[in-house]
């Protein structure tokens, strides 16, 4: 926990690996909710 250069090798966090993926469920989480406030849906 003390090291923080460590997070490459340590496989524990999936969203570390893959910030692009973390963008995109968020992105789609508020587009989600804009279009169920606006009633698209």
């Amino acid at each position: 926990m003390g090291n923080i250069h460590s997070e490459e090798n340590t496989p524990k966090c999936p969203m570390g690996k893959h910030p692009w993926l973390a963008i995109f469920v968020l992105l789609a989480f508020i587009a989600l909710a804009v279009a169920k406030k606006f009633g698209f849906m």
